[in-house]
């Protein structure tokens, strides 16, 4: 009996294996939609005869338009599935339909899930517990400051972060997470090999190096465009058990991401900020309507998300200050920005004195500069 059932499983993922080409091969239509997929699927029960030896006639008893069903019969002629899989096994990408035992099941459910899903990494981090984090491409050094302290109390949870690499918060939240030695997750409005933006590269490389994954719903080769990331949002915020909103205006596409987490039943957390500054018109907006919640810090995200808060002192590091002046700088400082003129007037000391004992304090990794000749401690 036990023989039997294992040759069961072996023969699903050998015919699983064999659809990978043709599913691939699919994405490469040109009015390949989901749907039209699903109907091809489930009327031929066999993608590579679909692909093979569908006639006009078997195209359209499956539910395709007449004429839709002959653009497919003259693509397919210019289309090898057996070099698309070529080109993906060269770059290392993985292909996951929908039907995939590996499949994430927080991104299954949701009402329209990618049929396919091209992953670049490790696979498995997708079925971990994940927070979405997302927000401004013009991030303020607030923004940069917010980030830096919630995120590392995330990862030492072991959240997996996932954003999707645009520029300002989406890259900072991959940066600090790498520098926090977490794990995260891009998710890319384009093609895995035509990463954008072009900025990003180098940081999209080096989530993978880490250990992470970048992830799309769209073939080798396509471009992004203004529908690509929009769509592409509902992945996000999909894969993940909730949806953190760092400074966005009223206008952010970060808040098509808070939206798609609220149609999809997940949490979705927002941090406030200035009330004059336009970065935070769109969070504030969100905590008003109580469609988020305010938080301030990783554990009230972690509290909400069902996580055992340990009772310990994690963020006490272990200061060492060299001398007095030191200890005094390094006294005045907080997590509010402090303008250098107002430490050198309340500290006493000379403005060299001061400048050199903060640059020394930064090196140590103690403080940071915000620009602007303001200083927080980290």
């Amino acid at each position: 009996m036990q023989s039997i059932v294992v040759d069961k499983i072996c023969r699903i993922a050998y015919n699983a294996l064999r659809m990978k080409p043709y599913v691939v091969a699919f994405h490469r239509w040109s009015k390949y939609t989901h749907n039209r997929f699903l109907k091809i699927w489930k009327g031929s029960g066999d993608l590579e005869y679909a692909w093979k030896k569908s006639t006009l006639q078997d195209l359209i008893s499956w539910g395709l338009e007449e004429d839709i069903a002959g653009t497919f019969l003259e693509e397919r002629k210019k289309i090898d599935p057996a070099r698309e899989q070529e080109k993906l096994d060269k770059l290392h990408v993985h292909v996951l339909t929908i039907e995939d035992e590996q499949y994430p099941i927080l991104l299954k459910e949701i009402s329209d899930p990618p049929a396919i899903l091209y992953i670049a990494g490790d696979v498995s981090l997708l079925s971990h517990s994940c927070l979405a984090v997302v927000g401004t491409r013009l991030m303020s050094a607030y923004g940069t400051q917010v980030i830096e302290y919630i995120i590392p109390g995330l990862v030492r949870a072991g959240l997996v972060i996932v954003s999707g690499l645009a520029l300002g918060v989406d890259a900072y939240a991959h940066k600090v997470t790498l520098q926090q030695k977490g794990k995260t997750v891009a998710v890319l409005g384009s093609g895995l090999d035509v990463l954008y933006p072009v900025q990003n590269k180098k940081l999209g490389e080096e989530i993978l190096t880490s250990g992470g994954a970048v992830i799309s719903e769209m073939p080798l080769g396509a471009s992004p465009t203004s529908y690509s990331f929009p769509v592409r949002n509902r992945i996000i915020s999909g894969l993940s058990r909730g949806t953190l909103v760092i400074e966005a205006k009223e206008s952010s596409g970060s808040l098509i991401t808070a939206h798609c987490a609220l149609d999809q039943n997940r949490d979705v957390f927002a941090v406030p900020g200035n009330i004059f500054a336009a970065n935070t018109g769109g969070t504030h907006n969100l905590i008003k309507a109580g469609e988020a919640k305010l938080v301030t810090t990783a554990e009230d995200i972690l509290w909400e998300l069902g996580f055992v808060i340990e009772d310990e002192d994690r963020d006490v590091e272990n200061i060492i200050l060299d001398n007095e002046h030191e200890k005094k700088i390094y006294g005045l400082l907080s997590k509010e920005p402090l303008f250098v003129d107002s430490i050198i007037q309340e500290s006493g000391l000379p403005s060299s004195d001061v400048t050199a004992i903060l640059t020394i304090l930064e090196m140590k990794g103690y403080v940071k500069n915000m620009g602007g000749m303001m200083w927080v401690k980290r």
